[in-house]
């Protein structure tokens, strides 16, 4: 079984959809060839795209955005952009976050795969600057939906984080450290000139959540959650 939610914000936008999919932990399968061919990419994409076109990205942990136009795997990039009618942008994470951003002034859809390296390396920033210098978009006039991720709750880094973010973003509790990504990635957004009452962040933590998200951190599972964006075509 499929699961899926979607998000609030994008509730007054119906020319656009955003979605995150998967199949929850208790179906998925183990270890193993089964599971290996359950999660090929070749065979997933018609069942979580509905076998419409999409083009995913060949995700790096970069800081690389890249114009997209037609279905197919764009490489070695974790940000997708496009003002293509009827192109699934896709994302899959596991604890990282997808950033569905979308501007309706323009009609342009963006999806960036964002991890501690992603906010580390500034790719949110870098991306809105691109849809700035390439499509004269403002980030003002933008939504945005944030996938479930691993909270703070869960999200045990190591010591060197302290030399990569600000401490406000990181907890100690019984000895160990937290690294809040949700709220970096917020503070990204709104420091790149997002007003924060059009940013929809999902509250579900893939490590510990009911909804049995995949979780990398949780089972090393192959599993992974399908997060999608489309301008509907006519």
């Amino acid at each position: 079984m499929i699961e899926r939610i979607g998000y609030r914000i994008f509730s007054q936008f119906p020319e656009c959809c955003c979605v995150s999919r998967w199949i929850p932990e208790r179906d998925a399968p183990g270890e193993g060839k089964q599971g290996e061919e359950i999660f090929r990419v070749s065979e997933m994409i018609e069942v979580m795209t509905e076998s419409q076109p999409a083009v995913l990205a060949r995700q790096v942990q970069s800081s690389i955005v890249k114009n997209v136009i037609s279905a197919g795997v764009a490489d070695k990039c974790d940000g997708l952009v496009t003002s293509t009618g009827n192109l699934n942008l896709v994302i899959r994470t596991a604890d990282c976050a997808a950033v569905m951003i979308y501007d309706p002034v323009l009609e342009i859809a963006v999806n960036l795969h964002v991890g501690w390296r992603g906010v580390y390396s500034a790719i949110i920033g870098k991306a809105l600057d691109k849809l700035t210098t390439d499509y004269n978009s403002r980030p003002q006039d933008c939504i945005v939906a944030v996938s479930p991720a691993i909270g703070s709750c869960c999200y045990q880094v190591g010591p060197e984080f302290r030399n990569y973010f600000d401490a406000a973003f990181l907890t100690e509790r019984n000895g160990m450290l937290y690294f809040d990504l949700k709220g970096m990635i917020n503070t990204q957004l709104i420091a790149a000139g997002v007003p924060p009452d059009k940013i929809e962040i999902s509250a579900h933590c893939t490590r510990c959540s009911s909804l049995q998200l995949p979780s990398y951190r949780r089972n090393f599972t192959r599993n992974r959650i399908w997060n999608i964006i489309k301008i509907k075509g006519e």
